[in-house]
């Protein structure tokens, strides 16, 4: 964790043309904020992305929104990436944001950088043409 920001791609080489892998990318936000409860992180070595990595659990909705989500949405846009897929559970979205603070600050965000927002059938229209 966190996970790169990889691009969407198929299985061809491996004889399956039309599975498409469409990557999460980040933090799962569950282990960011501790919504497991466990006793360490788990963490990609060498990080990609170190300015990701905190150096506690995030305790606010905006330290999540500072932490994870600008700065990947800011890497993708930088990088002409095609999407940028953050990787959210309801259950403990809300458990940590009950008024969705988090999902407020990025949704405005990403408009505000002129991105699209859009589902997975969406995204896979744009990669399967």
């Amino acid at each position: 964790m966190p996970a790169p920001l990889n691009q969407p791609f198929t299985y061809s080489e491996e004889g399956f043309p039309d599975l498409w892998e469409l990557p999460g990318h980040g933090w799962h936000e569950n282990l960011l904020k501790d919504s497991n409860r466990t006793p360490q992180r788990i963490l990609l070595f060498p990080p990609l992305m170190p300015e990701t990595i905190p150096s506690h659990y995030v305790k606010t909705p905006e330290e999540e929104f500072a932490i994870n989500n600008k700065p990947l949405i800011d890497r993708a846009i930088a990088d002409g990436l095609l999407h940028v897929t953050l990787v959210w559970h309801p259950w403990s979205l809300g458990r940590f944001d009950a008024e969705m603070r988090m999902l407020e600050l990025t949704f405005n965000y990403v408009r505000s950088r002129g991105m699209s927002i859009g589902t997975f059938s969406d995204l896979l229209s744009l990669v399967s043409t």
